[in-house]
């Protein structure tokens, strides 16, 4: 990304992480950057501009799914803890205990987990039989070129390369 104006590649990723923290506006990003808004909204018309966003967005996902697949670590394990031990109760004397869970709350845990899980499995299921479908799709048209080809081959108004070659080369020379 080869850059023209007096900017550096810092100050642009940094006007480029602003902006797409701002929700893409240049205002916001112009305000915290100290770079003019216009200049912000023009760059926002190059390739370079769009690769930066997308890289930016890419990561953040890729810093989120993280976090969250930690959260998701962290409560399962709380209430894995709760289902085998109960949950933590004070009791009138002010002491923790622990209380065994209700049939109800066991009951709606287990059927948010089934639920859960079969949704993420039918997702993957989904993805693969996409991906089935394009690569059946990409055989049937390989199968009905090949086809054509065949009934091309068969039939009688075929010339062979050689003798067309050979048509055009004694029709030059005349």
């Amino acid at each position: 990304m080869p850059f023209t104006d007096k900017y550096t590649l810092e100050e642009r990723q940094e006007v480029v992480n602003l902006y797409v923290a701002y929700g893409k506006n240049s205002k916001q990003a112009s305000k915290k950057s100290g770079i003019p808004a216009p200049t912000i909204r023009s760059w926002t018309q190059t390739k370079w501009w769009a690769e930066m966003v997308e890289e930016t967005l890419q990561r953040h996902k890729k810093k989120m799914d993280g976090k969250l697949t930690h959260l998701m670590d962290l409560a399962s394990d709380a209430l894995i803890d709760r289902i085998k031990n109960g949950d933590e109760k004070v009791n009138a004397k002010g002491e923790p205990s622990r209380v065994k869970m209700s049939g109800k709350d066991l009951m709606y845990i287990l059927g948010m987990s089934v639920d859960k899980r079969d949704l993420g499995r039918l997702q993957g299921f989904q993805e693969k039989k996409k991906t089935l479908e394009s690569v059946i799709e990409a055989q049937q048209l390989a199968l009905e070129k090949f086809t054509k080809d065949k009934k091309a081959l068969e039939s009688d108004n075929v010339i062979p390369l050689n003798a067309e070659t050979q048509k055009k080369e004694g029709s030059q020379t005349n």
